[in-house]
């Protein structure tokens, strides 16, 4: 797929919004990228809460990690690597009522040390932290998660 495609706005929304089926069912869109920083929000629908009538913690757990890997692949390539979770802590900090919303940058110091254990050793970890917050702004959510990255043999 040529560079220019990957990199144009719609692409990007086409492919978090839709061609992650994971995404579609709960509802996370891609509301912005640019540069490093990516802006992901969720619609609270009935079939993603717990009986409680509050956003069930899985479907906090996939916002929260789905903006590491957008921002992440939109620098090195969603085709050329695959980016998966090792490990991740989901702290609760308020009960999530309604739409939510999480904003992550990546710093550019993370992102050199991505491309670097990339390019000389083909794989990589890091860490990467994000909150998620509800429609007044307080935070529902941080997760801290570990990722294992590995470049594509293509």
């Amino acid at each position: 797929m040529s560079a220019k495609i990957q990199e144009s706005t719609l692409f990007k929304k086409l492919f978090v919004n839709y061609l992650v089926p994971m995404n579609r069912t709960l509802g996370i869109k891609l509301k912005a990228m640019k540069d490093n920083e990516v802006i992901m929000t969720m619609k609270g629908q009935r079939k993603i809460t717990n009986y409680g009538g509050t956003i069930h913690g899985g479907a906090i757990m996939a916002l929260a990690e789905t903006v590491h890997g957008g921002a992440v692949l939109n620098k090195i390539g969603a085709f050329e690597n695959l980016m998966v979770t090792k490990n991740c802590n989901l702290k609760f900090l308020k009960k999530a009522k309604g739409d939510l919303k999480v904003h992550f940058k990546l710093s550019d110091e993370n992102e050199a040390t991505i491309k670097t254990h990339l390019k000389d050793n083909g794989k990589c970890e890091i860490e990467l932290v994000s909150a998620v917050t509800d429609t007044q702004g307080y935070i529902v959510a941080e997760l801290t998660a570990l990722y294992h990255i590995k470049r594509l043999k293509i």
